[in-house]
C-alpha cells in the first residue's frame, strides 16, 4: 500500500468543553470519573500523524463507516453504485455490495447492521449481518423522498436522515428538502423543512444535539433533541463554511466538517481548532480503528485516514 504524507494545519485554542458518552450500545464502556477531563481541553489535531492515502483511483466516493466487530472500513462509490470493504491488514479493497441504489450515506449500526441512504433509490434501508435487506422508509404520507443523503441512529434505535434534492434529472415529488425521523415503531415524521440542502448528520456525544450541514447555505445547524426524540428549533453552529458535507463528533464534543478547503475541526462552542488539509475536497468522515482514534476521510477519488489523540463516535 502506498502512503502519501500530507501535512495538517492546526490552530491551538484552549477552550473548556463539556463531554458526554452514549457509546454503550457499541460495546464501549462509559467514561470513568475524571477520564473526560483529559480529553476535553485537548486540541484533537495537535501532534496528529500525517494524513495517509489508503485507497485511490475511485470515481465518486461520498461516504464511509467503520465496522468495529469485523475491524473493517466500508466506503461507497456512488457513481459505480458500489460499497467497498477494506479489512485490517488488507492492501486493496473488495466489493462488499453492488446495486445499492447509489449509496450516499452508510452507517454501521447496532447488531452489525448497515444503514444506507440511497440517493437514486430514494429510500433508506438496512442490511442485517446475515444479509437480510429491509426498506426502512421510501416515502412520507405516500410521497416519495427526493434523494436521501446521510443517515444516523441514536442508541435508543431512533433513525434520522437528510433528504436533499441531489439529482436534477430525477422526478421530484416533495416540495421541500427535509430532515426526517424514524421511531422504534417505524413511523416516519418530518423534523425540519427549512434548510436549503441538508446533507450530513452527526450526534453530539451525549446525543442531545443533532448537527446538520447545509451545503447550499454553507452552514452547520445545531438542533436540540427533545426527550421524545423530536428535533427542536435549530441554531447556527457555524456559518460561511463553503462546501460543507460530511460531519462527525468525537468523545470530547469536537465537531469535524468536510468542507471545500479541508476538514474543519471545531470545539463544541464553534471555535475552530484548525483544519486537516486534504488534496481534494473531502466529502465525508467517520471515526474508527481499534481505539476509535482514526479519522477516515473520503475525497471523490481517494480514501484517506489520520490518527488523532481523541476517540470519536462511531
Amino acid at each position: 500500500m502506498r502512503f502519501a504524507q500530507i501535512p495538517l494545519i492546526g490552530l491551538a485554542l484552549s477552550i473548556p468543553l463539556g463531554a458526554g458518552c452514549g457509546l454503550e450500545m457499541f460495546g464501549f464502556p462509559p467514561l470513568g470519573e475524571g477520564e473526560g477531563e483529559d480529553i476535553v481541553d485537548a486540541n484533537p489535531i495537535s501532534g496528529a500523524d500525517a494524513l495517509q492515502v489508503v485507497s485511490e483511483g475511485h470515481i465518486d466516493l461520498g461516504t464511509v463507516t467503520w465496522v468495529g466487530s469485523s475491524s473493517r472500513v466500508l466506503f461507497a462509490d456512488g457513481w459505480l453504485d458500489t460499497i467497498w470493504a477494506l479489512d485490517s491488514g488488507q492492501t486493496a479493497p473488495t466489493i462488499f455490495r453492488e446495486s445499492g441504489g447509489m449509496p450516499s450515506g452508510i452507517r454501521s449500526a447496532a447488531n452489525d447492521s448497515l444503514l444506507v441512504a440511497e440517493a437514486d433509490g430514494r429510500r433508506v434501508t438496512s442490511t442485517a449481518a446475515d444479509g437480510t435487506y429491509n426498506i426502512i422508509a421510501d416515502a412520507i404520507d405516500g410521497v416519495r423522498f427526493n434523494s436521501p443523503s446521510d443517515i444516523d441512529q441514536r442508541s435508543d434505535g431512533t433513525i434520522y436522515f437528510s433528504d436533499p434534492y441531489l439529482n436534477g434529472t430525477a422526478e421530484r415529488n416533495l416540495t421541500y428538502q427535509g430532515i426526517f425521523r424514524v421511531d422504534a415503531a417505524g413511523i416516519v415524521t418530518l423534523q425540519n423543512s427549512d434548510m436549503l440542502s441538508p446533507i450530513g448528520l452527526a450526534f453530539s456525544p451525549d446525543e442531545t444535539i443533532l448537527y446538520v450541514t447545509d451545503n447550499e447555505a454553507s452552514l452547520v445547524n445545531s438542533f436540540p433533541i427533545n426527550p421524545d426524540g423530536t428535533l427542536g428549533s435549530p441554531s447556527p453552529f457555524r456559518r460561511d463554511l463553503s462546501g460543507a458535507q460530511g460531519i462527525v463528533c468525537d468523545d470530547a464534543g469536537n465537531v469535524y466538517v468536510a468542507a471545500a478547503d479541508g476538514v474543519h475541526v471545531m470545539a463544541a462552542d464553534g471555535n475552530e481548532w484548525g483544519i486537516v488539509a486534504v488534496p481534494e475536497q473531502p466529502t465525508n468522515l467517520a471515526f474508527g480503528g481499534p481505539e476509535r482514534r482514526t479519522l477516515w476521510v473520503t475525497g471523490s477519488t481517494t480514501l484517506y485516514k489520520v490518527d488523532l489523540s481523541v476517540a470519536g463516535r462511531l
